[in-house]
């Protein structure tokens, strides 16, 4: 009898210390328990479940810590798996918990292959547009115009939400009352930097966890994350210069502090402590207003991860002739291989750019430049050397400065018309240090004059018969062809300017045949002739062939204008960045300075000699009728 109630109260102790807590925690955490134990359920039910991730980047990029995590890679590499497994714990976990997913447009939530359609792979849900449902659900894909996502049965949920309006109003209307712990962009490239740090301040709610921010995109040069990952002074040094990625830096956790949440403004580090000390000023700053934190507090961690598609065996096992079809695609240099200086961009069909031309009063505009507006920056300060030392060329240098907002400005022009190829490099290294350059921003032509490359291995070498960049690959023949045509496209969009005083400082050449020389300006004015396209027969661009220009140029190279097309090939990237976004504004300006340049409002005789005008405006009802189209 003692036995028997010995043993009874043997197992009433197994139920209260054992069986009673994991009936407690199911109860609580019936979801997390429900995405356990679905797995063994799936086989007799046939429902579609989590596949199991397998050892790699998916395994660590889902457990990662950090504040800001970037899921890359091209198609097949498993990314969106990872993207869209690593919150799910956070939801299971929290009752009543939110995630908000990030998309430009509505259609890229739902659809084969979409966000909605990658949820349902992953996880047993109910879709009602759909007849074959889940025996076992954890959740609902939600369809409603204005509530679309994914609602899980413990009230945690995945919101959708477009953002295609990225005007800071619009964004702070719909960030206005958003509390979450962690958020979602996805395909990166369509969306500003800005835009995502304006949701740093909405990284908040009452459940448990860390919060984070996951972004998520394919390889593209346009992506503000390819010069925030990049190995510049102000890049997390994940992306290599030439576009591929450092696999020695795949998963490391890097910090930063972001003043103003400008990323070209960014300080990384290994550490906190030494983000700190790099940027103590700044940080110290905010400790002053915020005494009651630390310096660590300010400083923020990332890390980035490459999805392959070579790691994905489980995906190859079942598509071997997959990596084939990707090799032999239009897009392969960006599908077959990670490369970041590819860009979806370089696809797109162009207008025929061969008609275009270079006009005198595009040049006659760049010596009277408008005042560098408030708030632009000086991005870069560099020089460029057209090399000669015999036959019919000058040796130019030019001193230039690179303002956002503004584009290029020389500030200074040197040349020679006899010397030998020491004194060239003398007379390079003067120059550079006349201006206080270091060797890497000095941007040389090295066609023909190879020995440049190594007497400067740190400088930016140009050379004019190079293939052209991935942007203009498919337009134009050769790199001199592209950096040519950009060069005329700057100039006429009013971004490329010379301080007005070079426009009469004195030029000459070995075979000019006018007495005493010319000015510059009337000399570039005369090259301008040169940026003359044809088309080749297989409908790229080839600019006018160095011959035909000498014919043109009476003997004479264009040596000042080669100086803007090493500009401009030399920052090619730069050039096209700013013909997207600032070309507009400027165009605007300088056509309205053109229209008021023609006119005499004041009846003087006295004119500006450097300029050329065709004549004078006077009648009251032509002033009228250009001022209108201002």
């Amino acid at each position: 009898m003692i036995k028997k109630r010995c043993f009874n109260q043997y197992l009433i102790s197994i139920v209260i210390f054992c069986i009673f807590p994991l009936y407690t925690f199911a109860k609580r955490n019936f979801l997390f328990v429900q995405i356990v134990i679905y797995g063994h359920m799936a086989r007799k039910r046939n429902d579609i479940v989590l596949a199991p991730l397998e050892d790699g980047n998916q395994k660590f990029a889902i457990r990662s810590n950090a504040d800001i995590v970037c899921f890359t890679g091209g198609t097949g590499g498993g990314k969106s798996v990872a993207l869209y497994y690593a919150p799910i714990e956070y939801l299971a976990m929290n009752d009543n918990a939110k995630i908000v997913c990030f998309m430009r447009n509505v259609s890229d939530f739902w659809g084969a292959g979409k966000v909605n359609d990658t949820l349902k792979k992953m996880y047993p849900l109910i879709d009602r547009t759909i007849k074959r449902q889940p025996h076992d659900p954890i959740g609902e894909i939600i369809r409603n115009q204005t509530d679309m996502g994914l609602k899980l049965y413990n009230g945690s949920e995945m919101k959708f939400q477009q953002l295609d309006n990225e005007n800071p109003i619009v964004i702070d209307k719909i960030a206005k009352g958003l509390q979450a712990k962690k958020l979602i962009f996805d395909e990166c490239n369509k969306f500003l930097w800005r835009t995502i740090s304006s949701f740093f301040p909405r990284l908040r709610s009452d459940s448990n966890g860390k919060a984070q921010i996951f972004l998520a995109q394919n390889p593209e040069r346009e992506c503000f994350m390819r010069k925030m990952c990049g190995k510049g002074e102000h890049g997390g040094g994940w992306i290599n210069n030439d576009g591929t990625v450092d696999r020695s830096m795949d998963g490391v956790v890097m910090f930063f502090c972001m003043p103003n949440g400008d990323y070209e403004k960014a300080v990384w580090g290994r550490t906190k402590k030494e983000v700190y000390e790099k940027c103590k000023e700044h940080i110290d700053s905010l400790l002053a207003v915020d005494p009651d934190m630390s310096y660590e507090d300010f400083i923020l961690s990332m890390t980035f991860f490459t999805f392959d598609v070579r790691d994905n065996k489980k995906m190859l096992a079942k598509n071997k002739g997959y990596r084939g079809l990707a090799a032999n695609a239009a897009t392969a240099a960006s599908a077959y291989q990670v490369n970041w200086n590819y860009s979806i961009e370089d696809e797109k069909e162009e207008e025929d750019l061969s008609n275009v031309e270079l006009s005198h009063i595009d040049i006659e505009r760049m010596f009277r430049p408008n005042e560098i507006p408030q708030g632009s920056q000086l991005l870069k300060r560099f020089m460029t050397m057209d090399m000669a030392s015999t036959g019919f060329d000058n040796l130019i240098f030019k001193y230039w400065e690179l303002w956002s907002g503004y584009g290029f400005v020389c500030r200074d022009i040197k040349y020679s018309m006899h010397n030998s190829n020491r004194e060239a490099v003398i007379m390079a290294i003067q120059f550079r240090d006349k201006h206080k350059l270091q060797e890497k921003e000095m941007v040389l032509d090295v066609q023909g004059f190879g020995f440049l490359r190594d007497c400067f291995p740190r400088a930016m070498q140009f050379s004019g018969a190079s293939t052209p960049s991935n942007r203009g690959k498919s337009q134009f023949k050769t790199m001199k062809d592209e950096a040519g045509h950009v060069a005329m496209e700057m100039m006429q969009a009013g971004l490329i300017h010379y301080d007005s005083r070079l426009a009469e400082t004195h030029y000459n050449h070995k075979n000019m045949k006018r007495q005493g020389g010319t000015t510059i300006l009337r000399h570039m004015l005369f090259e301008s002739k040169i940026f003359q396209f044809i088309k080749t027969p297989n409908g790229r661009l080839e600019m006018m062939s160095k011959e035909k220009m000498k014919q043109l140029l009476k003997g004479m190279s264009p040596d000042l204008m080669d100086n803007v097309i090493l500009a401009c090939g030399g920052f090619i990237y730069d050039c096209y960045r700013m013909l997207k976004e600032d070309a507009g504004i400027m165009r605007k300006r300088v056509q309205a300075d053109d229209m008021l340049a023609l006119l005499n409002v004041n009846g003087q005789d006295i004119v500006d000699t450097r300029i050329h005008r065709v004549r004078k405006i006077r009648n009251a009802s032509e002033v009228l009728n250009i001022l209108s189209n201002i």
